[in-house]
């Protein structure tokens, strides 16, 4: 490849310069004065070949911009210096000569001279003679001899130079460097618009890709012959790999799906034991709380009950019979609460049986009945959509109307609504909202403990919300009080199906 870039840059330099100074005629004014430059510091240091070069390539640039008055004045100062450095080394200096040939010649071509042509012509093959190991200055030489030939109308003896430029650069080269000596050239006659190269020079092209892909196929053909022979080969090997591994094959399939089979039921009893331990866990600690409270209502109950049995001694002894059935009811009541709470605390983890109810008519139903113990001038509100949920009607029941009335003690002024939210496919919320006292942050979980109140029985006892509470666990749903609402006591329900 680097020997076909140096005879293309030697073999198109010329004709490409030219195709410039047709269509282009602008030169790089920089790359020329810092040529200009370095050929006056070579030739003031007498380097003869440094400043051939460079002056070679200063008169090439002249020559584009028409330059001829510069241009022989450099030729000159070239041929001098040469001159005096044969007389000091009594030697003729032919490559030097031959660069200096080639560029007057190149420069008569162009201003269309042709006896001073020739004999620049006759002097470059001259001096080519004794440079026989020179290859590029030989293929810079046949550029220029086709475009001798050419510009002085002998088209066949330069279509013959631009042949055998071609075939050197061939011959010289192999594969996609070959295929550019035909590209380049190919560019080279139509830029310098030489239809008769063009057209020898395509032909070729042609002759050559021919023969180049019928080797190619040929090539190809052989290697799936032997990728082919080798594939055969292979194939028969592995049927025989693959009749010998085939049982084992199936026999660790079996082994792999049992393991698997195994590891995923191994997998779901840890699971399920987590989760057992962990409601396990949740059931000791709400019955330690549970007995704890047990404890501290025992501990408490003479306190509760003094008062009570002193009312009644007292209404007994003033003949009060009124008083003596309040305390009776109350007692009652106090004892029915702890009955209802413990069997709920026995069946915790028996949830109710459910079926579909209309939660739109329940709220309404509710309401309706709770309204008419709420106090004068308080607004009902019931907010709820046409939609079902399956649940246990009765509990759920239960436990609105408990909050409703509990809402109704609470609250002197304002409103008290019911709302029904469906917040995903299997979760529904109730929002009991009053617009009465606000209970304290600190206060609020203490509400839902028993056992833990030392109030006379005859007074409210607080089992209401414990009792909701676990009959909401039992619903599959939680039952607290909103800390965020600070507009009165906002009580929130929410049920999973």
């Amino acid at each position: 490849m680097k020997k076909f870039i140096v005879i293309l840059l030697s073999v198109f330099f010329y004709g490409t310069a030219q195709g410039q100074i047709n269509l282009n005629p602008q030169i790089n004014e920089a790359e020329l004065t810092s040529l200009k430059k370095e050929f006056q510091e070579l030739y003031r240091q007498k380097n003869v070949d440094g400043a051939v070069e460079k002056g070679v390539k200063v008169a090439e640039m002249l020559t584009e911009t028409r330059n001829l008055k510069e241009t022989a004045s450099i030729l000159y100062q070239m041929d001098q210096m040469v001159i005096d450095s044969e007389k000091q080394t009594k030697k003729t200096n032919f490559r030097s000569r031959f660069l200096l040939a080639n560029q007057r010649l190149r420069m008569y071509i162009n201003e269309g001279k042709s006896e001073s042509s020739k004999t620049q012509f006759n002097l470059m093959h001259y001096c080519m003679t004794h440079l026989k190991d020179e290859k590029a200055l030989r293929d810079n030489m046949l550029l220029t001899d086709a475009e001798y030939y050419h510009a002085f109308g002998q088209a066949n003896r330069s279509l013959e130079a631009y042949k055998e430029l071609l075939q050197r650069c061939v011959s010289s080269n192999d594969g996609h460097d070959r295929e550019d000596c035909y590209k380049n050239m190919l560019a080279y006659a139509e830029r310098k618009k030489i239809s008769p190269l063009t057209k020898t020079v395509q032909n070729l092209y042609t002759v050559w890709q021919d023969s180049i892909n019928m080797v190619r196929a040929a090539q190809e053909l052989e290697i799936l012959k032997q990728e082919h022979t080798v594939l055969q080969q292979n194939l028969e090997e592995k049927e025989q790999t693959i009749s010998a591994n085939k049982m084992v094959t199936i026999g660790l399939w079996t082994i792999i799906i049992a393991l698997a089979a195994v590891g995923v039921v191994l997998l779901l009893l840890l699971f399920k034991s987590i989760y057992q331990v962990r409601k396990l866990k949740k059931s000791l600690k709400i019955a330690n709380e549970s007995n704890a409270q047990k404890s501290h209502f025992i501990s408490n109950i003479n306190t509760q009950i003094t008062p009570t049995l002193e009312v009644m001694e007292e209404a007994g002894e003033s003949s009060d019979s009124k008083t003596i059935a309040q305390s009776i009811v109350a007692l009652k009541r106090r004892i029915t609460n702890m009955q209802t709470y413990i069997s709920l605390e026995e069946t915790r983890e028996e949830t109710y049986p459910v079926n579909n109810l209309d939660v739109k008519l329940l709220c309404e139903t509710v309401m309706e009945k709770a309204s008419p113990n709420f106090r004068t001038g308080i607004e009902s509100v019931v907010t709820a959509p046409r939609v079902s949920m399956k649940t246990n009607v009765e509990a759920l029941e239960y436990i609105l109307s408990y909050l409703l009335s509990r809402a109704s003690a609470n609250t002197e002024t304002g409103k008290i609504s019911l709302e029904f939210k469906k917040r995903n496919a299997r979760t529904g919320q109730f929002l009991i909202t009053d617009t009465g006292a606000v209970i304290e942050p600190d206060m609020q979980e203490a509400l839902f403990k028993p056992f833990a109140d030392t109030e006379p029985l005859a007074q409210e006892n607080g089992w209401g919300l414990p009792i909701c509470r676990l009959m909401a666990y039992k619903l599959n749903g939680t039952l607290k009080v909103d800390p965020e609402y600070k507009k009165g006591t906002r009580f929130i329900l929410d049920l999973h199906s």
